[in-house]
């Protein structure tokens, strides 16, 4: 397995926040913000991909905390900075992580009203990352009431290097102003990262939890969505 120098020392640094305790007895899940630092990803009209990406993941690592003692949610960035697709699918694997997400913002230059989410997963994927994939689908369409466009399979590195059952995550179409909105605000980001945790938890329990642990603005949110 081969790191870059920086991304070796970001693992090192990556690693602490994984304590040996978690790495036995919970269920470890690599939470990807994509893009970031000098690489925005795809832009709208005003939010950008890495800061919708980064503020989805911030809040998924928040819910999993706040709901379950037995799975982990370990970013591979929690700030505005640039990872290598490389480090990203290597931390993960270093880890030993059980699933690794990699969460993105969708564009299209050649119809600006495209919208809805997919679900990526390797063309040569196991089983479990199609089911995983399945699930997240779901969960974005019955929770978040988006528009989902299917699961579908692609050869993104991260996804190809990573050892794990794992999907990548377009959670809606930055270049579609709609949804540039829906994506970018506080509500969007809550229900996407709620959905994306209702996914986890149903893939690893079995089952969908009865509820959603949230905190007094995210339940206010909740009553007026």
């Amino acid at each position: 397995m081969k790191f870059s120098v920086s991304g070796f020392l970001l693992i090192m640094l990556l690693c602490f926040a994984v304590n040996a305790e978690a790495r036995r007895n919970e269920f470890v899940v690599v939470v990807d913000a994509g893009h970031g630092g000098p690489d925005p990803g795809a832009k709208g009209r005003q939010a950008k991909e890495k800061d919708v990406n980064l503020a989805i993941s911030k809040k998924l690592d928040k819910i999993v905390r706040k709901n379950s003692k037995d799975i982990k949610a370990v970013m591979t960035r929690r700030k505005d900075e640039y990872i290598s697709l490389a480090d990203r699918a290597g931390f993960a694997n270093f880890v030993n992580a059980n699933l690794f997400i990699s969460i993105h913002s969708n564009a299209s230059e050649r119809n600006p009203n495209a919208y809805g989410t997919e679900v990526y997963v390797h063309r040569q994927s196991s089983t479990n990352s199609e089911r995983l994939a399945r699930i997240i689908a779901n969960k974005l369409r019955t929770h978040a009431k988006r528009n989902d466009k299917g699961v579908k399979k692609a050869n993104f590195q991260v996804l190809r290097e990573s050892i794990m059952p794992c999907a990548l995550v377009e959670v809606g179409f930055i270049s579609n102003r709609e949804e540039e909105n829906f994506i970018s605000s506080k509500n969007g980001v809550r229900l996407i990262a709620e959905s994306i945790y209702l996914a986890v938890a149903e893939y690893v329990y079995g089952y969908e939890p009865s509820e959603i642990k949230r905190s007094g603005k995210d339940k206010r949110m909740a009553r007026k969505g």
